[in-house]
């Protein structure tokens, strides 16, 4: 699969494209499904059936932020997805600013201010000329302007997943989402078989395709670890559905788990907040760490987080089990019927 010359790595120019409905079908993509609308079904049955629900689950809350930004689409969101800003940090860290990380998530600056990775209605006037830097600092229809907050968001703003205006699918809805449904491309082939080679102690061609990706991202060229093949497939997949899978192979489930449940940020955009010294002056991020779990619900650390044994597996539904009285339950979720 690596070496067919069917599919090959978008360029890192092209790397936003691979999860917008400009990289349907493109030459890095190995399978996808395309979704799209069925007039007999009508204008509901094409919401249940199709990617409407993607656009509000994954856009950000427009109702608490200062206006639209440019690059999304319609849907006013639910705003989940967001990314975790430890890992964003230690993104940022690595790939700065590349067009991987670009394309993941931005920077408070960015999203606050770049007319281009983000942008505002209230950018450009009528004239088509740009709001200065200085007026943007103070300008209220940009930033978060609810006074409570973004949920699970830290500073970092993910945009990976987010619809953009081209994703829409105007023949079936305003809000639906004509991207395809990503399973698998190339880069993800890549680095299993670089992991692979690494397992098998053949570093110098496992290295090759690892040093692609790193290459494509503008990223450090590292040598073929077991810790840098890690981190490098959470900078290239996060939010792509493999992340799970991998940390129970690997067996890091449970730290990885529980270094982030009950680890949620709030995050406040200060020129909105009254007795900040931002507040009307200059928007300013900040994120507050809460635990909902056992502070709001008061639960014990016991009843929430990774149970090893247990967590790496699936139990049989309640349904089957009732069917077959024969089929129990084992690793964990076993019970004493």
């Amino acid at each position: 699969l690596v070496e067919s010359p069917n599919y090959a790595l978008v360029p890192g120019n092209r790397f936003r494209d691979l999860f917008h409905v400009e990289g349907n079908a493109c030459e890095e993509k190995i399978f996808e499904a395309n979704c799209w609308g069925n007039a007999d079904k009508g204008f509901w049955g094409n919401i249940q059936r199709g990617r409407w629900m993607t656009n509000n689950v994954l856009n950000w809350r427009y109702d608490r932020l200062g206006s639209r930004a440019t690059i999304c689409g319609p849907n006013d969101g639910w705003g989940g997805g967001a990314i975790n800003w430890k890992f964003a940090e230690k993104m940022y860290q690595n790939d700065g600013d590349g067009p991987r990380r670009k394309a993941t998530f931005l920077t408070p600056d960015e999203f606050l201010y770049d007319s281009e990775l983000c942008g505002w209605e209230s950018d450009f006037d009528e004239n088509g000329n740009e709001m200065s830097f200085a007026d943007k600092k103070k300008d209220p229809k940009r930033g978060i302007k609810s006074t409570a907050g973004l949920f699970a968001h830290g500073i970092y703003m993910e945009v990976k997943n987010i619809a953009s205006p081209n994703d829409r699918n105007m023949a079936i809805s305003d809000t639906h989402n004509s991207t395809a449904f990503r399973i698998a491309r190339l880069a993800e082939a890549y680095l299993l078989y670089a992991e692979a080679c690494l397992v098998n102690n053949h570093i110098s061609e496992g290295e090759k395709y690892l040093h692609a990706i790193q290459k494509r991202a503008e990223a450090p060229e590292k040598p073929l670890t077991l810790q840098n093949l890690q981190d490098e497939k959470q900078y290239e997949l996060w939010f792509e559905t493999c992340r799970f899978h991998d940390i129970v192979r690997w067996g890091i489930a449970k730290e990885c788990q529980d270094a982030v449940v009950d680890q949620v940020p709030q995050l406040y955009d200060d020129f909105f907040i009254e007795g900040t010294p931002y507040f009307g002056k200059e928007h300013h991020l900040r994120a507050e760490l809460t635990h909902p779990l056992s502070v709001d619900q008061k639960l014990p650390a016991s009843s929430f987080g990774f149970i090893k044994g247990k967590h790496e597996y699936f139990p049989f539904p309640q349904a089957v089990t009732n069917l077959n009285k024969e089929l129990h339950n084992l690793n964990g979720w076993a019970t004493n019927n």
